[in-house]
């Protein structure tokens, strides 16, 4: 009877486990969060995403793990979310409840997280259809009649929101006063702009050009055509050339020529004026609102000028001059400031009491080996007493001035002035009206140095 008991008390612990401690699972934690859904999305700015971020949440063991709090982060201008903050489901999975890009175009950010596991979903967000357009250059330009306008009627289109947009196709057309354009279309850039060039005026009246694209308010450019010949019209300082005709409009000289007149305003410094006759063989002159001559060369059919001054601050007025009556042409013309002129060997026109600031080296006019020199013009009245200063601690001030034809009239060297400053300087009285001479050379030794031409009576 008790072998039995034995033998039940035995049964019994192997079946329960007598002396032993039942194993415990290990507690499942979040290890690794990823996407379930594409991580670049795109669409139409202020418009829903329709393919929402989803991730999954997986344990240690790469299962997937339900009710686990995901949060929905905006990082970069999202536009507005909903539904942010969401508990995975049977299958580990949690997806936000809406995604509204934002109004402006570009990158938008939201970043899945848990913990410190996170996932990011970027959304492009591109603008709408065009929905205005704005004048952004050209407009409102002062031409003589039949001429090309020298600056682009430019437009930025935009969307509703006020995005750029991009490749949208604007159509110019001329609405008034019969003139005519090179190109008639042109698409949007990366920065929403359209522009068109050259539009030729026609011979009177209103001159217009309209700008359009579909579906959107058009907007009009105007161009005014100058009434009266001789009364120089503003060149603006820029690259672009504007094409002339002189046969069309000019202003009726006593010898029976005819020319254009621009007025220009500068502050003191380097300008060079650029001409490209085509047909027009004439005289280019540049004069201070005074009258008094500053630079003057003359042009030929299918030659390019650069007429390189340095003026001092004011308004001056540029002549185009045929160069007999009838002999009529077309040109281009334009003209813009010069930070740093390279003058090299070619004649500089001054005005008087424009301080100004070269280099001499190598490049310049050499007379020898080691003599650099640059050349410059400058207009003086017989009986006009100047003075020349050349300053510089860095090269031999040398000086020397010709007459209007070409002799020798003066020359000073290196010598320490009353204030300490290193220069030359030399005066003279003009014999002769016309363009005078000064060379401002050195000798071995290369480097910057200041120039004016002062008048003393």
């Amino acid at each position: 009877m008790k072998t039995n008991r034995i033998s039940i008390l035995v049964s019994l612990c192997v079946a329960v486990g007598c002396g032993k401690e039942t194993p415990t699972a290990p507690e499942s934690v979040a290890t690794k969060i990823e996407a379930a859904s594409s991580v670049f999305v795109r669409g139409t700015v202020g418009s829903a995403i329709t393919d929402l971020p989803s991730v999954i949440v997986r344990d240690q063991n790469g299962n997937p793990m339900s009710g686990v709090k995901v949060q929905f982060i905006p990082s970069v201008e999202v536009g507005i979310l909903t539904g942010t903050g969401v508990t995975t489901d049977a299958s580990g999975r949690a997806t936000l409840g809406d995604w509204m890009l934002s109004t402006k175009a570009g990158l938008n950010l939201v970043t899945a997280s848990v913990g410190l596991l996170t996932v990011s979903f970027a959304g492009t967000g591109f603008p709408a259809a065009p929905s205005t357009l704005i004048k952004d250059g050209g407009d409102a330009q002062t031409a003589f009649p039949r001429s090309t306008l020298a600056t682009p009627q430019s437009v930025v289109v935009r969307d509703v929101y006020g995005n750029a947009v991009v490749n949208a196709l604007v159509t110019f057309a001329v609405t008034g006063g019969g003139g005519s354009l090179q190109t008639t279309s042109a698409f949007s850039d990366g920065n929403g702009v359209a522009q068109v060039s050259g539009w030729t005026l026609g011979p009177n009246g209103v001159q217009s050009l309209t700008a359009t694209v579909d579906g959107v308010a058009p907007v009009t450019f105007t161009a005014i055509i100058a009434e009266e010949p001789c009364s120089p019209i503003t060149l603006p300082s820029s690259d672009a050339a504007s094409l002339v005709d002189v046969e069309s409009f000019g202003c009726a000289l006593s010898d029976g020529r005819r020319a254009n007149l621009y007025s220009i305003n500068v502050a003191t410094g380097g300008y060079e004026l650029d001409m490209r006759p085509a047909t027009l063989s004439g005289v280019v002159t540049v004069t201070s609102a005074d009258g008094s001559p500053v630079a003057e060369e003359g042009v030929a059919p299918n030659t390019n000028l650069e007429l390189r001054t340095f003026l001092k601050q004011g308004q001056y007025i540029v002549s185009v001059v045929e160069s007999a009556p009838a002999q009529h042409g077309t040109y281009r013309i334009s003209f813009h400031e010069s930070k740093k002129m390279q003058t090299g060997c070619t004649d500089t026109f001054l005005s008087i009491g424009a301080k100004i600031s070269q280099v001499l080296e190598p490049g310049d006019c050499e007379r020898t080996r080691y003599e650099f020199a640059d050349h410059y013009r400058v207009f003086l009245q017989a009986g006009t007493q100047v003075r020349v200063t050349m300053a510089s601690d860095e090269v031999d001030n040398l000086i020397e001035i010709s007459g209007p034809s070409g002799q020798s009239l003066t020359s000073g060297g290196y010598s320490s002035f009353e204030d300490g400053a290193l220069g030359a300087r030399v005066g003279f009285t003009a014999e002769k009206t016309g363009y005078y001479l000064v060379v401002a050379t050195t000798v071995y030794f290369d480097g910057e140095y200041t120039l004016v031409v002062d008048r003393l009576n």
